[in-house]
């Protein structure tokens, strides 16, 4: 997502247009830069949610891990 002054820049940079192209050309850049910034918020989100079913797997492995030596134990 655009920061206020990112998205304060580009209102700045259409209103000084002369031109409806300029405005469609600077317009078009604006809409590029808020889709990337959509972009990285959306990678970083599943970056987060991998890491935490990572570590949710890496929990539940531990746990059966410590469970059969519970049951060797038991058994002896």
């Amino acid at each position: 997502m655009l920061s206020p002054k990112q998205f304060k820049r580009w209102q700045h940079l259409i209103s000084d247009c002369k031109s409806d192209q300029q405005r469609i050309n600077v317009g078009g850049k604006a809409v590029r830069e808020m889709l990337i910034a959509a972009d990285e918020v959306v990678t970083a989100e599943q970056n987060r949610e991998a890491e935490q079913k990572a570590a949710m797997a890496e929990l539940a492995a531990a746990i059966l891990r410590s469970n059969q030596t519970a049951d060797i134990i038991i058994e002896q």
